[in-house]
């Protein structure tokens, strides 16, 4: 068995594969993470654990201590490079692209084999461009929902909004509470709709780049976007494709 795991700033997504194929699958709290997992797995026969991880290398030496004990298994962490599976890392210093968006890329320009809007709309929101030769051409980053919504919280003493509000139009609100929630979505609309933009100019071309969607608010997103894919683990996908050879 594979366990296959990505570490986000708010959960942990991990699945279970045996021969390319999902065993099991699921997401936890990071404040849930090790008893969660020690019950879901117990008795699992794990081979290699693989590990996306933005949470910086004292959590992850923690979690990787915990998993040789667990398991009697050395995770492997996924890490930045400067080029991978026909894909060229756009930055002046790779390693410091997230790791998570390049696993995302990765994904993506195998799965369209052609230039892409890659979306992943989490606890931030990154939207990426490769183009046809899989050359990354930068990237946006910019708050998710519930940054947004802590930073008018925080910073207005009018404006207040609880909990994960989400617009499922982009008409104007008629209270403050649905104008904040049309807001956020336009912004993040405009947002892709812009790199699309961008990605045509560098190409030159009258064709659309394919749009791929990831993230646990991914799913919203893509609704206003005719030609865009919704897929959940784009990121763990792109994990399995580095560590394929092992």
């Amino acid at each position: 068995m594979i366990l296959q795991i990505d570490r986000g700033n708010t959960r942990l997504k991990w699945r279970l594969r045996e021969d390319r194929r999902d065993v099991a699958h699921g997401a936890i709290p990071n404040d849930e993470v090790y008893s969660s997992l020690s019950s879901i797995l117990a008795g699992q026969s794990i081979q290699h654990i693989f590990i996306v991880s933005v949470l910086g290398e004292a959590q992850d030496r923690t979690f990787a201590d915990w998993a040789v004990k667990e398991f009697g298994v050395m995770p492997r962490f996924a890490r930045a490079e400067s080029k991978c599976a026909g894909v060229t890392n756009g930055y002046a210093f790779p390693e410091r692209l997230g790791v998570d968006r390049w696993l995302a890329m990765l994904a993506s320009y195998t799965r369209v084999n052609g230039s892409c809007v890659v979306v992943d709309c989490g606890s931030a929101i990154t939207v990426d461009l490769l183009d046809q030769q899989g050359v990354h051409h930068g990237g946006y980053i910019a708050p998710g929902i519930a940054a947004m919504q802590r930073a008018l919280s925080i910073n207005t003493q009018g404006v207040k909004v609880q909990g994960g509000v989400m617009s499922t139009g982009l008409a104007p609100g008629r209270d403050t509470v649905s104008a904040v929630a049309a807001a956020q979505l336009a912004m993040m609309v405009g947002l892709v709709q812009q790199a699309i933009q961008q990605l045509s100019l560098i190409e030159n071309s009258a064709f659309p780049p394919a749009l791929l969607f990831t993230g646990g608010d991914g799913s919203l997103l893509a609704k206003f976007f005719n030609t865009a894919v919704f897929v959940p683990d784009l990121v763990l996908d792109g994990l399995e494709l580095i560590f394929s050879a092992d």
